[in-house]
């Protein structure tokens, strides 16, 4: 589910509801976004021109704020998630990940998540 709404927050905010619309303002001014979910937590970075780093975090920051979560994308991003499983599922991190969750504590949240 954190994964899905990792994807789901790119789509647009009230603010800025373009779907693109933040990664277009970035490489307009040097620079990119990205995300990743692990077992714990999400992260989101963004990199650009100092001169438009105010504008970038408002950008981001409204993903958190009002986004729209667009119900057009989100069989859309099911996929793209889906795609990227099976891309990763036989990787030595997943293996591992899997691992760990294994022999994780019965009852520990990190036993039931993960790929």
């Amino acid at each position: 589910l954190a994964h899905y709404l990792e994807h789901m927050l790119f789509m647009g905010s009230s603010k800025y509801p373009g779907e693109d619309e933040m990664e277009a303002f970035l490489s307009k001014h040097g620079g990119y976004s990205n995300a990743f979910t692990e077992s714990s937590h999400t992260c989101y970075y963004l990199e650009v021109n100092k001169t438009e780093l105010h504008t970038a975090l408002d950008m981001l920051a409204q993903f958190f704020i009002a986004p729209l979560l667009k119900s057009d994308s989100a069989m859309r991003e099911l996929n793209a998630i889906d795609a990227e499983f099976r891309l990763t599922q036989n990787s030595d991190d997943s293996r591992g990940e899997a691992l760990f969750a294994h022999f994780a504590k019965p009852g520990h949240p990190f036993r039931t998540f993960g790929w």
